[in-house]
């Protein structure tokens, strides 16, 4: 597949599910056991220097959020003597309503309503600049684009998550009103296997940035002072790699007779495989650097999140050739979350 080392490819093509976020995820597993207790007292999840850190809230619990994510890319290429220079950027914002539905021993499921979204996506190549901006609150032109048509379903209609204790997002669902205005807006003449491909594709995006708000939590009581690692395998453009966080309890206190826990994480990443050879193509990884730190704010006795903040920057040079040409590219990608709890 020569096309998948093209040098127009690594130039010109710009995908935001490619970007490096400090996410995790891990599958948790055991008997559930149906529980309507209300959220520990701070006893039970403190005990000496040994704390239990765990999403255990007290159903009918409710709080609303805002969700601001943030990706960007600048980029340079040269291929002979010729020099191409771009950037994007994109920002999305949610404000969401998230009510604790149920609870289990180590599963929570919560109801979630999109109240609005805001999305701001910006391109630069050489001197040309262009912007979009998208409200839902807002019916204007950009409204009723074809991208935006996801956005304007999900905003008003409830939908489920399922969390297990640890903060793995396991489930989504209850989302059959968001697709019908989706299928309505595009006319409803597609087939079933396009249907199928879009509730596929919407689920998996939508999952992953429903997964960016809960904080990655240890099986097992650990000590003040101890860490945790969450490790997962993934891909950095074209090139194997091995993504590890490292998380560790950075303050804990007293508010109002709640426990707040500060807990920061580190990121670190390690190229499995720097070079790729296919058909007389090969890409090669000339040099890298990684760095992405990660802070969350517990509410430990409520079992709710107070604000997580993350942001990871990605410097890459890679060069492409096929023994004939060679393009060189030089980016450097930024991204980032801030998610806050509204009072």
């Amino acid at each position: 597949m020569l096309k998948r080392f093209s040098p127009a490819i690594l130039s010109i093509v710009f995908i935001l599910s490619g970007f490096i976020t400090l996410q995790s995820c891990n599958k948790d597993g055991g008997e559930k056991k149906d529980s309507t207790k209300n959220s520990g007292s701070n006893s039970e999840f403190i005990k000496g220097d040994i704390v239990t850190l765990k999403l255990k809230p007290k159903k009918g619990e409710t709080a609303r959020y805002s969700m601001e994510t943030k990706n960007s890319r600048i980029a340079a290429s040269v291929l002979g003597s010729k020099e191409n220079k771009f950037s994007q950027a994109a920002t999305t914002m949610y404000y969401f309503t998230q009510e604790v539905s149920d609870v289990e021993e180590d599963i929570v499921t919560y109801k979630i309503k999109i109240d609005s979204v805001k999305l701001t996506n910006s391109g630069t190549q050489n001197d040309s600049t262009i912007t979009i901006s998208y409200n839902s609150n807002v019916k204007d032109s950009v409204y009723n684009q074809p991208e935006n048509i996801p956005y304007n379903s999900l905003v008003g209609e409830n939908f489920f998550i399922r969390v297990s204790a640890r903060g793995e997002l396991s489930n989504l669902y209850g989302l059959e009103k968001v697709y019908d205005k989706i299928f309505k807006s595009l006319g409803d003449t597609i087939s079933q296997q396009v249907k199928s491909e879009i509730k596929t594709n919407f689920e998996e995006q939508f999952k992953s940035e429903m997964q960016q708000q809960f904080p990655f939590l240890p099986e097992a009581p650990i000590k003040k002072d101890s860490a945790w690692t969450k490790s997962t395998e993934m891909q950095i453009m074209y090139f194997p790699a091995k993504n590890v966080i490292s998380y560790k309890i950075a303050d804990i206190k007293t508010e109002n007779g709640e426990t707040i826990v500060t807990i920061n994480g580190e990121l670190s990443i390690q190229v499995l495989k720097d070079e790729l050879k296919e058909k007389g193509s090969t890409v090669k990884l000339e040099s890298s650097n990684f760095n992405g730190k990660a802070t969350v704010v517990f509410n430990l006795t409520k079992g709710i999140l107070l604000k997580k903040e993350t942001s990871t920057t990605a410097k890459l040079d890679i060069k492409v050739s096929d023994g004939r040409q060679a393009l060189k590219n030089s980016e450097e990608n930024n991204s980032g979350l801030s998610l806050t709890i509204i009072k």
